[in-house]
């Protein structure tokens, strides 16, 4: 039998002690095994066990917290049965020690509350857990029982009580779809929204956001399960009476991979309405721990105060869907790549043998380094010859007004045995927030361009020694984009760099005719504008001009993609005569083929292998 030690003074009165001590004793026997050895807190029991209505104790111990007994007695009294006011016949708190167990004071806390009808009985047995979970958390973290104490969604003022009073209605009215854990879905929505946002919104908006996010979440617990691989959207667009618009978003993430919040929302909502703004403090995120499902409540509004037109609202209800599959940013772990210390040396040697005269220009060698959080580095490798007026390049280098570490420098011979030449290596530091596609991932080649730019700036002509193949392919890209601005097409430049860069044969990206790339870049566009029948798993779209036959394969299942490309190599044709490339975007993946010959029944025959592949 276990020593308990009440906190009552004993010298105060010896007989109340042994009671308190046998009382003690008493309901620890009810809550806890007979064969206990270990004491693990905090826990919580209802006793005897949910059967039939009548008057039920409920217990908890836990270790001694201040407002323990108050968030006890809140959540029993007014979330145990939600939207009504429990009859509680009694209460108590006892503190006291075990001090063959633990060595910090315990509380032991009782409520008896009446459970009066079945239905209050149901509702008690399945909310049992929620309020039993939240109990625990609350017993054991200081900061998550302020949280919940300080309004987050216990204040049981008028607006919460309208709440829960809705809610409670529609699971009556409608107990197929909503069931109980609608009320887990309320706790929490309450619980994480500011006192400022419930105070901002009326009692109609909270309860409609908290019922939507309840039928998201069923939603998409459904479709990632029938669909794991796929990505899933939902979007409501909730006009208000204001110039503001309310727009809810259910998504599936990669819980440790994904990143999604509200600038990824601005950013997928600026290409078609760059003039809104964010409401303040209306941005709300609703996730489950470990799950990996979010919903997320955001307002917007015109930055010149206008309203939103009907065309603009359907506008968006028909395109964000798409383009916030697209803004979702993945979390990528740092490379960790050791310096070849061998290669930067000839690299050096290299530039240095591409020096015979005075007039020859500075070699350079750029290559990409790193990213860290806010920047992109590249490391420079500079061969050139000094001049009398030009001074020492490690100091015309140092400073500069670029982001510039200097690695190591030399002088590594001579021209006519009077200009020194000197090699320098440094790493050079690029802002990326100006490179970041809408993809969040980073459009490098740009990037590189625009390190090209300062140096220039920096040191005059020089030739970029390794950049030659990536300077003609951005020149053939800009014609392609030019093309498409003289017919007025609508660039989508996301789509346009993917395209050209997964363009295979990789060595036909500085050759190929502008005009092709248009067109086959047109098929691959519509294709994604029409989208994806339901029923149906590929869209093939062909057209054929000037003996060039154009194809664009639309498929949701990546295996389809390349089942193809299997089947089609099995033709053996001419790497010259076949150009393809393949991108996903819009959760869909599409394969984009242009066919150079003259003979029809090849044309024929890459089509009926296509097909054979689909099904």
């Amino acid at each position: 039998m276990w020593i308990i030690e009440p906190a009552f003074p004993r010298e105060q009165n010896a007989t109340t002690y042994q009671h308190i001590q046998e009382r003690i004793r008493f309901r620890l026997g009810q809550i806890l095994p007979a064969d206990f050895v270990a004491l693990q807190t905090p826990v919580v029991q209802i006793v005897p066990p949910f059967k039939s209505t009548g008057v039920y104790s409920v217990f908890f111990l836990a270790r001694e917290r201040t407002n323990a007994f108050k968030l006890f007695y809140e959540l029993v009294a007014r979330w145990l049965i939600p939207g009504k006011q429990i009859h509680i016949h009694y209460f108590s708190v006892i503190d006291f020690r075990l001090p063959e167990l633990c060595d910090k004071m315990l509380t032991l806390g009782e409520i008896g509350i009446q459970i009066d009808s079945p239905y209050d009985l149901a509702q008690a047995v399945a909310n049992f857990p929620v309020v039993e979970g939240e109990l625990k958390l609350g017993l054991e973290s200081a900061t998550y029982a302020r949280r919940l104490l300080e309004g987050k969604g216990l204040a049981m003022d008028d607006k919460v009580a309208l709440i829960m009073e809705e809610i409670t209605s529609l699971v009556q009215r409608f107990p197929k779809t909503f069931d109980l854990e609608v009320f887990a879905e309320m706790q929490h929505f309450l619980a994480l929204s500011s006192d400022e946002f419930k105070l901002t919104h009326d009692a109609i908006l909270l309860s409609r956001l908290i019922i939507l996010s309840f039928l998201y979440r069923k939603t998409l617990r459904l479709r990632s399960k029938t669909q794991p691989q796929r990505r899933h959207v939902l979007v409501k667009i909730l006009p208000k009476r204001g110039k503001s618009i309310g727009i809810l978003i259910g998504i599936n993430l990669s819980r440790d991979k994904e990143v999604f919040e509200l600038r990824h929302i601005m950013q997928a909502l600026h290409p078609l309405w760059p003039d809104v703004k964010a409401v303040k403090d209306s941005f709300f995120t609703n996730r489950w721990g470990a799950e990996p499902l979010s919903t997320l409540y955001l307002e917007i509004e015109k930055e010149a105060g206008e309203r939103f037109t009907q065309d603009e609202i359907s506008l968006m209800r028909n395109h964000l869907k798409k383009e916030l599959k697209t803004h979702i940013e993945p979390v990528l772990p740092s490379i960790f790549m050791p310096r070849n210390e061998e290669e930067i040396m000839r690299n050096i040697l290299a530039l240095n043998a591409q020096i015979k005269f005075v007039r020859d220009l500075p070699q350079v060698f750029i290559t990409f380094d790193e990213q860290t959080v806010n920047h992109i580095i590249f490391t420079v490798i500079m061969v050139a010859i000094v001049k009398p007026e030009m001074g020492n390049l490690q100091t015309l280098i140092e400073n500069s007004n670029l982001d510039i570490q200097v690695d190591r420098y030399r002088q590594v011979g001579f021209i006519r045995k009077k200009y020194p030449k000197e090699a320098i290596v440094f790493h050079l530091k690029i802002g990326k927030e100006g490179f970041l596609r809408r993809d969040h991932s980073i459009d490098l080649t740009r990037a590189r361009q625009v390190a090209v730019n300062k140096l220039a700036d920096l040191i005059g002509e020089f030739r970029d020694y390794n950049g030659g193949m990536i300077s003609k392919q951005s020149e053939l890209l800009n014609k392609v984009r030019q093309l498409l601005q003289e017919e007025k097409v609508k660039v989508n430049e996301f789509l346009l760099e993917n395209m050209f860069y997964a363009l295979r044969p990789v060595a036909l990206r500085t050759v190929l005719d502008p005009t092709l790339l248009k067109t086959l870049f047109q098929m691959m566009l519509a294709a994604f504008q029409k989208g994806l029948n339901p029923k149906k798993k590929s869209q093939v779209m062909a057209q054929t001009d000037k003996g060039i036959t154009y194809i664009s394969i639309l498929v949701q299942d990546k295996a389809l993609i390349q089942a193809i490309e299997k089947a089609v190599a099995k033709l053996n044709p001419n790497p010259s005569d076949l150009i393809s490339s393949t991108i996903q975007a819009y959760d869909c993946s599409c394969i984009g083929m242009a066919y150079r010959v003259e003979a029809p029944q090849s044309h024929k025959k890459l089509l009926d292998t296509i097909q054979q592949q689909l099904g």
